[in-house]
């Protein structure tokens, strides 16, 4: 009989798959925060009909997950160098637009509906601290979306704690230290901030990736036929939770993380087995996820004041105005993208590269010396 799976290859290359899910996340999470200045141009008579699209963000914590694992699988890392790499890659942009909310809380108030100035609030977001909100109470951030990386990168620096152990005992030992801040939650509840925000089931859906990964790298993807059938069981699971109407953590983690990972793990063996077709805008938006997920509170909120300020949104109604608000934050986030994130990442690589060049001949360098003194020798 046929095997159920094939061997990934030891090398990682992009997978395009990952393109079109980072879409679909990013898709989901501006669709989700549209309700927001619908519901206030509505004059609060609109009920969210996406909640669903919360979905983005587990997806999200899946794709980190599994990408954490694919990315470093076969290379030797330094926590230092690891955590360097993953801070330059996601602070200096998440740091900007923080700061551009802060210059807009001062220059144009009336944009931010629901943000006040609180100096620690805002210094704990500059260090990707959970804080309470001074408005909402709840721990989110001063650039209230950028809650995700207050989770991944503390799950980053555990992750690159264990950086020196094989993958399988890595991943295994991220668990163990995850699980356990979630039982002492359970056991401790309220014990303090850090504790409950830390211990939060939503980290769980990171460790799926984590798992999933390692499935990839080390056992191998499923054939096409399996693959599909993977594929319709996350659909289910996904239709499953929205006829749940899932909204808990506890329940996201079932529904929308399971989910996640099933959608995942299947559209990657499926581009394995039967090749992935070039999707051209699609790609491109996925590949600007990161910038829309940053920009696309900004976007909505100036949009959402042009409709309410004008005869726009009588004129277009809610589900045009609906699509003009989602059209715009994935316009702006790809234009950030282009203008600003990627000529940053550009940047990294060559630096990168010019780092590992100059590694490689201090190495050889060394090598030559060595050889040398066992010639005097």
């Amino acid at each position: 009989m046929a095997p159920f799976y094939a061997k990934a290859p030891k090398q990682p290359v992009e997978l395009q798959s990952i393109r079109l899910l980072r879409f679909v996340g990013c898709l989901f999470i501006v669709l989700y925060h549209a309700e927001m200045p619908l519901y206030r141009l509505s004059g609060g008579m609109r009920v969210m009909p996406v909640g669903f699209a919360a979905f983005g963000t587990d997806l999200f914590f899946v794709i980190t997950g599994f990408l954490t694992v694919y990315v470093t699988f076969g290379k030797t890392l330094t926590f230092k160098d690891f955590m360097l790499r993953r801070l330059a890659r996601l602070a200096p942009l998440y740091w900007l637009f923080t700061s551009l909310m802060l210059l807009t809380l001062f220059l144009a108030p009336h944009l931010l509906h629901s943000t006040t100035f609180d100096p620690w609030h805002v210094l704990a977001s500059f260090a990707f601290l959970p804080y309470p909100h001074p408005v909402t109470t709840l721990q989110r951030p001063f650039l209230v979306f950028g809650w995700v990386l207050n989770y991944f990168i503390p799950l980053y620096a555990v992750y690159g704690v264990f950086l020196f152990l094989p993958m399988a005992k890595r991943v295994a030992a991220v668990c163990i230290v995850v699980i356990s801040l979630m039982a002492l939650h359970a056991y401790f509840p309220n014990a303090g901030r850090f504790l409950d925000f830390y211990g939060s089931p939503m980290a769980l859906e990171f460790l799926y990736g984590l798992v999933a990964g390692l499935i990839y790298v080390e056992w191998g993807r499923l054939v096409f036929l399996p693959a599909c059938c993977l594929l319709g069981v996350g659909l289910a699971i996904f239709a499953a939770g929205m006829f749940e109407s899932v909204s808990e953590e506890s329940d996201r983690v079932v529904f929308w993380g399971l989910s996640g990972v099933a959608i995942l793990m299947s559209l990657i063996s499926i581009e394995k087995s039967a090749g992935w077709p070039k999707l051209g805008v699609l790609n491109d938006l996925g590949d600007a996820s990161y910038s829309t997920y940053l920009t696309h509170v900004f976007t909505l909120a100036a949009v959402g004041d042009v409709l309410g300020g004008t005869s726009l949104f009588r004129l277009l109604g809610e589900t045009s105005s609906q699509v003009l608000l989602v059209a715009s934050a994935l316009a702006v986030g790809r234009l950030t993208y282009v203008y600003l994130e990627k000529p940053w990442l550009n940047l990294l690589k060559h630096k990168q590269r010019r780092s590992a060049v100059r590694d490689e001949q201090i190495s050889r360098g060394s090598l030559a010396a060595a050889t040398r003194q066992d010639g005097i020798r």
